[in-house]
Parts: C-alpha cells; structure tokens; sequence
C-alpha cells in the first residue's frame, strides 16, 4: 500500500508486528517496536495527513528530509543546502572510518590509536 501510494518509506512511532516479512520488501521501513498483537484496520483519517508529527523530541513536517539505518533516524529539514552539506560531511567521516578499519584489520592496529585517547594523558 506505502508503494502504491508513492510513499518513500515509513516511520512508525509504535510497535507493528510482522517485520520480518515488511524488511524483505527492500523498502525503508522504521518502527519504535515490534509486536506479534494484531491491530485493527480503520478507515484512514484524512484530516490527520500532511500535519507535523512530534516522535520523541522531534517535530517531522511534510517535506522534511529523513534519513536512516538500523541506529536510527535523523530529521534533516527541508534546507537543501544544509542537508549537501550534511551528505559531503557524512561521506568524508565515512571515508575515515573505512581508511580506520583497514589500518586495523590489514595490519593489525589497534582502534585506541586512532582516537586520541593517549594524546589527553
């Protein structure tokens, strides 16, 4: 149904049941917990759309952009600039941890030497 109605994903600030099936769909699929409880279907309270949601300390307006992992989900606004800037930060980070990882895995470093932690004794 989220496809059908061209939705890019879907966050849940509640439990669902099912996940298992939902994770092989190959969609983004965010929920607070599962459950094996059914729910009911009702019918869809259309005053309800396209109005702020607040999950946690976090107000989601439409058009926000959300991204996410199994970690989590971040809310990064609608400033398309800020959120380049974001994406060019994250895939820097990205880039050294990779470079990290390798150190200590193909010769064998150990992870304490790249953060710091023996520079503040």
């Amino acid at each position: 149904e989220a496809r059908r109605r061209h939705l890019a994903g879907i966050l849940i600030n509640g439990s669902c049941r099912d996940s298992l099936t939902i994770s092989r769909l190959d969609f983004p699929f965010y929920t607070k917990s599962v459950s094996p409880m059914a729910g009911r279907c009702t019918q869809l309270d259309t005053s309800l759309l396209y109005i702020p949601v607040k999950i946690g300390n976090v107000t989601i307006h439409t058009g926000d952009v959300l991204f996410g992992d199994k970690d989590g989900i971040l809310n990064l606004g609608q400033d398309l600039e800020r959120i380049e800037f974001l994406a060019n930060r994250a895939a820097e980070i990205r880039e050294h941890e990779r470079l990290v990882y390798n150190e200590v895995l193909e010769h064998d470093r150990c992870l304490i030497e790249f953060m710091n932690v023996l520079d503040s004794q």
